[in-house]
């Protein structure tokens, strides 16, 4: 411990400023959105190929991710309200918005994405076995 004035002022500022940074890293840390939904799936299996529809209403194309990660499908994404309809009263909201995630185990095997398509709110992906 430093007893010289000037160095304890030191002391105490750097003290100050180490708090001040550890702060600063706490508050600017990137925090996943959370996960409010998950959407329903059907899974069909075919002799070549197994599809995966998942039911995401409202949902654009671009904003879904699908991720493969070994035998499990993960789809998410999130779902916004229209900006028309953001100064509207509510009388009633049933559909889910917000982040979703869906993670679904597919059968054994090695599988690639190899078709996409959304259509009227279903996300339909076929996979193959590689």
């Amino acid at each position: 411990m430093a007893t010289d004035p000037k160095e304890k002022l030191w002391d105490r500022a750097r003290t100050i400023l180490d708090e001040a940074e550890r702060i600063e890293r706490e508050l600017l840390r990137p925090r996943p959105t959370p996960v409010l939904w998950a959407p329903p799936v059907d899974v069909l299996v075919t002799r070549t190929e197994v599809w995966v529809l998942v039911a995401v209403p409202g949902v654009e194309h671009e904003a879904v991710e699908v991720a493969l990660d070994g035998a499990r499908l993960v789809v998410s994404g999130t779902r916004t309200v229209p900006a028309a309809l953001c100064e509207a009263a509510v009388h009633r909201l049933e559909i889910p918005r917000g982040r979703f995630e869906r993670r679904v185990d597919l059968p054994p095997g090695d599988y690639v994405v190899r078709k996409r398509e959304l259509v009227h709110g279903v996300l339909a992906l076929g996979l193959a076995r590689r």
